[in-house]
């Protein structure tokens, strides 16, 4: 679990998202009453990050 807001993080967040994906992690956050969504791409997860804060609270969980 890792939690990503652009004004927290020391680097761009790509740099997080890079960290994970280019090791095969899978990407979900858990959107409220709604459970995990999967994040398919590091664009999407950046979409999440500044578009879809009011859903969730930050945290995203990478899986192997």
């Amino acid at each position: 679990m890792v939690e990503v807001y652009e004004k927290f993080n020391k680097y761009p967040i790509i740099t997080t998202f890079e960290f994970f994906f280019d090791r095969g992690y899978h990407c979900f956050y858990n959107r409220r009453a709604r459970g995990l969504m999967k994040v398919a791409t590091i664009e999407d997860a950046i979409k999440a990050v500044q578009e879809k804060h009011k859903e969730h609270d930050g945290d995203f969980l990478f899986t192997r």
